[in-house]
């Protein structure tokens, strides 16, 4: 047996007035400006973020308490590296290469 269907009734709504080519440049213009605020605003916060996150990146004096605090140093082959550096930039082939170089840069 079939259930009787309900009719459904479909009242139609005219359409408000049709907006203004010049309306929709002004509601277009105003969201622009919104969205290049809303820009400007995550740069200045991002901006912020970074200033108060500077100490903490690799090799700040802060980080490295941090870590000294924490009972870590610097990985044993990053000490190693940075010690042979120095020593080879302290020996006086360095320092005869360094102010040959030197002499050839100046005019």
């Amino acid at each position: 047996m079939q259930k009787p269907q309900k009719k459904i009734e479909v009242k139609y709504e005219e359409p408000e007035a049709i907006e203004t080519v010049e309306e929709v440049e002004v509601e277009e213009k105003v969201e622009e400006a919104e969205a290049i605020e809303k820009v400007e605003e995550v740069e200045v916060e991002q901006a912020e973020a970074i200033e108060k996150n500077r100490s903490k990146i690799r090799g700040g004096r802060s980080h490295r308490n941090s870590l000294r605090s924490r009972g870590r140093r610097k990985s044993q082959r990053s000490r190693s590296h940075s010690k042979s550096r120095s020593r080879s930039r302290s020996g006086r082939s360095h320092r005869k290469k360094s102010k040959k170089n030197w002499k050839r840069q100046k005019p």
